[in-house]
């Protein structure tokens, strides 16, 4: 018989194939950013154990013994991912139960530490602590918390959580540079196991909790997070509310009339802009608008000057391209009356190479721009008294080097 020696088909077409390989480096850099960190860990631990941190042991964070996020893979922390040492997560909501998660060794610890003000498994840059004086329901003083314990095991809780953030759909309509390579919509397989899990371990806990959080990707690209939503009321759940993270550029009245239903539990709504201008706007959100985004904001500055919502709120990640623009998104939160605006110091969540990041984090201070991007916002934050103002740019200059 003949030998057939026609090669066989590639196993992903070109596109494909470019997807995967973009994928693969993304990965590969968030293994380097998580090397890094763990050869950083001991010391850390080491200084914030052993030396008299005098302001911070004045403080307790209650997000430990009060919050819970399920994150990408569903991997379980208290708070923002890259806020948290890498690894120190409190089980995997695909896999383990509530109890065994919200009791685990690793959130013990976490408590004990906090309560005690060591905060060793904490980033300094984490927005709360920078921020303690606008997020004194979050970040308050020991003195005044009834959490005192001997030891780590003694921190089994036997409330539920008041919080719960569901960060584990990355699907996005948008190709933001300082988030992604391409732009990810999540398969239909994966979108139902993440609805089975909303409805398997979340829904039984929303009897006592308060907010019910969705974020990491959009919130109006998600079938998960959009069907979960509509699945819920307010006669069955009276006192949850939602806050969303929205891009802003699904959000308009059509959309808005799809959840009439759960209008009334719609609470709290974070946009993530980055920028004051159309140019500088649809250079990093790529796919966005910046007309579509102006339309689609006058539309939700209604929603909170009719009280429609409790609270709106704008953040920009500051980064070489858009600093100069930060006191110009401060006349953008005016207009549409926001009640805050948020500064965040770019994280690396893969998008960027060791090279990419230093030139494009201008709050750390071996970068060319330093001194005037940290002038610019020390004079925001004096000049505009009137607004609040949540930023965690200026407390570590150095901490991109670090992770």
């Amino acid at each position: 018989m003949k030998e057939n020696n026609t090669p066989p088909p590639p196993p992903f077409s070109n596109t494909e194939q470019e997807c995967y390989v973009n994928d693969l480096l993304v990965k590969l850099r968030r293994y380097e950013t998580d090397f890094l960190t763990v050869c950083k860990l001991h010391d850390d631990v080491v200084e914030r154990v052993w030396t008299n941190d005098n302001e911070r042991k004045k403080w307790i964070c209650m997000w430990p013994f009060e919050r819970l996020v399920i994150g990408g893979g569903g991997k379980v922390t208290s708070c923002c991912s890259s806020h948290v040492k890498k690894g120190h997560v409190f089980g995997n909501a695909f896999n383990d139960t509530y109890e065994d998660i919200w009791n685990s060794d690793n959130v013990k610890k976490l408590r004990y530490c906090v309560s005690k003000g060591n905060f060793e498994y904490c980033y300094d840059y984490c927005t709360k602590l920078c921020n303690k004086e606008i997020n004194q329901d979050i970040i308050y003083p020991r003195a005044n918390s009834k959490y005192n314990f001997e030891k780590w095991q003694d921190c089994h809780l036997d409330t539920t959580p008041k919080i719960i953030n569901v960060v584990c759909d990355p699907s996005c309509n948008l190709q933001c540079i300082t988030c992604r390579k391409r732009i990810v919509v999540s398969s239909k397989e994966k979108s139902e196991k993440i609805l089975l899990m909303l409805n398997k371990v979340v829904k039984p806990l929303l009897k006592d909790c308060k907010l019910l959080t969705f974020s990491g990707g959009e919130f109006f690209a998600s079938n998960s997070y959009q069907e979960f939503v509509k699945s819920l009321n307010k006669k069955e759940f009276p006192e949850l509310k939602f806050e969303i993270l929205t891009n802003a550029q699904l959000f308009t009245p059509e959309k808005w009339k799809e959840f009439i239903a759960n209008h009334d539990m719609f609470s709290i709504i974070s946009i993530s802009i980055d920028a004051a201008s159309k140019e500088i706007y649809e250079n990093i959100r790529i796919g966005g608008t910046w007309e579509k985004l102006s339309n689609n904001m006058e539309f939700i500055s209604s929603l909170r000057k009719e009280n429609k919502i409790n609270k709106l709120s704008i953040s920009f990640v500051v980064q070489d391209l858009n600093y100069k623009e930060m006191r110009n998104f401060i006349e953008c939160g005016r207009k549409w009356g926001v009640d805050k605006v948020r500064f965040l110091r770019l994280v690396n969540f893969g998008s960027y190479t060791t090279d990419e990041l230093k030139q494009s984090d201008v709050f750390n201070n071996s970068n060319k721009n330093y001194n005037e991007a940290k002038n610019i916002l020390l004079m925001i934050k004096d000049e505009n008294k009137d607004i609040v103002i949540e930023e965690n740019c200026l407390k570590n200059d150095t901490f991109n080097d670090d992770m």
